[in-house]
Order: structure tokens, then sequence, then C-alpha cells
């Protein structure tokens, strides 16, 4: 491996673990999961292999993509992958006349960041259940999709400072998961994939994953 090819490695993981998004498994990590589980992993990595190796390595979803160099380009694309269903969340490429170091990181930043408007961070609240059908005040005005995760939680008593009284917020309990199935503007649909045997109820609240 040359010292430009690791200079990009880093700054692909740097890039993910600044996102705050992402876990992040360097190779040699998955090198020695996958030789316990009793798998390899070719330098070519396909859609279905790395929803595979998702599972393995206990991720809802794997980013795998490829950097093609020429002499006087460069193309990078990427992709996220649904590890349970093999289906492509999110897919972004993106091409360039100048193939210099700096420059292809600058993409790789810039393709990592573009998933990961994908995937917005908001919270909001279940507004109906209905059997296994569970509506959240969560639609594509706020950027969710079909297939998108939340975790369902319940808030419990406040927590205040012993000394000044002041609020800190309040405990937790973390219900389940759930899984969009229709997103309208307003609010979307979800089924529920993980449960804690705790029935889900109206103002239990929801944060996208």
């Amino acid at each position: 491996v040359s010292t430009g090819e690791l200079d990009i490695q880093d700054k692909i993981i740097t890039t993910l673990v600044n996102q705050r998004r992402f876990k992040v498994f360097e190779r040699a990590q998955l090198d020695k999961i996958l030789e316990e589980q009793k798998l390899g992993m070719a330098g070519v990595v396909d859609i279905s292999t790395a929803a595979e190796i998702g599972k393995v390595i206990g991720v809802d979803a794997v980013m795998c993509g490829s950097i093609t160099l020429a002499q006087r380009s460069v193309s990078i694309d990427a992709r996220l992958v649904d590890t349970e269903t093999a289906v492509i969340l999110s897919a972004k490429d993106d091409y360039s006349s100048n193939p210099s170091l700096q420059n292809i990181k600058n993409m790789i930043e810039n393709l990592t960041l573009k998933i990961n408007n994908d995937f917005p961070l908001v919270e909001g609240y279940v507004i109906g259940v209905d059997g296994e059908n569970i509506s959240v005040d969560l639609g594509s005005k706020q950027g969710l999709r079909r297939g998108m995760k939340c975790i369902v939680y319940r808030e419990g008593e406040e927590i205040k400072h012993p000394i000044t009284g002041e609020s800190l917020g309040r405990k937790t309990e973390e219900l389940g998961e759930i899984r969009l199935i229709e997103v309208f503007d307003e609010y979307s649909v979800a089924k529920v994939t993980k449960s804690k045997d705790v029935p889900l109820k109206v103002g239990d609240r929801v944060v996208t994953k």
C-alpha cells in the first residue's frame, strides 16, 4: 500500500468519525472479526457481501464504494447499504479532472457529508398506534424517507440538580426500533422491528437512527 493510499484511507476514516453518525471499523478490525466468523473479505465487495459483513459486525448499514484514478481524472462513488435488506439507502458519486491527493480528500469529505445529510437527526412523537402500525409526526418535510429507522423511547421523571434545583433533563427508557414503511409530508407510518415487549403509546418519543 502506497503512502498516498494510506492518506486517502485515513481521510475516509477521519471524515466518517467526525460526522458522529457512523461507527467506523478499520480494515484490521474487520479482518479479525471476519476471521473469527470464518468469513473472508476480498478487495472488491459487492452489495450483498457488504450487507452480509454488516450483519456479522452488528450494524444497520454499511458504507462501501470505490475510487478510480486515471492520469488526469478521478471518480469516486459511495453507497450506504441496509444490512437487513441489502437495499441501497443512499448513493453518491463525484468526478474531477484534478487527481491530486488533496482534491481526492476534499471529494471524499463532500461525499460523506452528502450521505450524512440524507439521514437527518430529528426527533418527534408517536401520534398513533393501530395494531402493528405506528404513526409518527415526522415526514418528508423533515427529510425522512421510506426504509429509514427510528429509535422509540419514553421519558420518565425529571432529573433536578440537588443543590440548585435546576432541571437537568429526564430519565429515558429505550423501547425499541421502527422502520418507516410510508412517508407523507407531515407524518409517517412505521412497523416495529425491535421491541422490549413494552406496548408503544401515543406520546412516546422517536429519534431518527
